[in-house]
């Protein structure tokens, strides 16, 4: 499920953290659920944000090429 909560920056959470706890699961979805997900995500004001750090960031790595 995505959500749409606000989430601070990682540098905010994790600046006095010694360890970070990573849980992976494994979710069996069909592709109609996947396809629901990713409009969902589309959609999605944090997951936007994201894209664009993601790209700008590969942008960014390009260009030192």
């Amino acid at each position: 499920m995505i959500s749409t909560r606000y989430y601070p920056s990682s540098r905010s959470v994790f600046k006095a953290k010694k360890r970070v706890r990573v849980i992976i699961e494994d979710i069996y979805e069909t592709s109609e659920e996947k396809n629901k997900l990713l409009k969902k995500a589309s959609k999605d004001p944090l997951f936007l944000s994201d894209i664009r750090k993601v790209s700008t960031d590969f942008e960014a790595d390009r260009e030192l090429l």
